[in-house]
């Protein structure tokens, strides 16, 4: 009894020692020393997205991403061309990944994807939902 009332006592002086909470000094973000060399950058208009396209030839293959945005978010998805030969919209294709809003302004974001069929992936960065930014994205695939 009298070690478990002390183990109490001795948890309770040390977190009693704690300092919690307080600013960050900006010279500890690291935000700004963490950066990536992308191999493409595109400026994606308001209301708009971009997409790109990676013809897969055998299923197996492995399709990486990175990409990091500035100054905002930026939705990204993947998506499986159902027509060959013809430019398509995202309703028009079968969604891979599900599409979603990354803050990848604040970290650069990156995945892999399996591909189970040999066809056309395509990356899309989605800007629809803005209707005042235009967003950088930096990207390699």
């Amino acid at each position: 009894m009298n070690n478990a009332r002390g183990g109490e006592q001795a948890h309770l002086a040390l977190c009693l020692q704690i300092n919690y909470g307080g600013e960050i000094p900006k010279s500890m973000y690291m935000r700004d020393q963490v950066k990536t060399q992308y191999e493409h950058l595109v400026q994606i208009s308001r209301s708009s997205s971009h997409q790109v396209e990676y013809e897969i030839l055998f299923p197996g293959c492995v399709l990486r991403w990175q990409f990091s945005s500035d100054g905002a978010d930026i939705g990204f998805g993947v998506f499986l061309k159902t027509k060959v030969g013809e430019w398509q919209r995202a309703g028009e294709m079968t969604e891979v990944q599900r599409s979603q809003r990354y803050n990848a302004h604040l970290v650069p974001e990156d995945g892999s994807l399996t591909c189970t069929e040999a066809r056309v992936y395509v990356l899309r960065f989605d800007n629809t939902y803005s209707f005042v930014h235009t967003k950088k994205v930096s990207y390699t695939v």
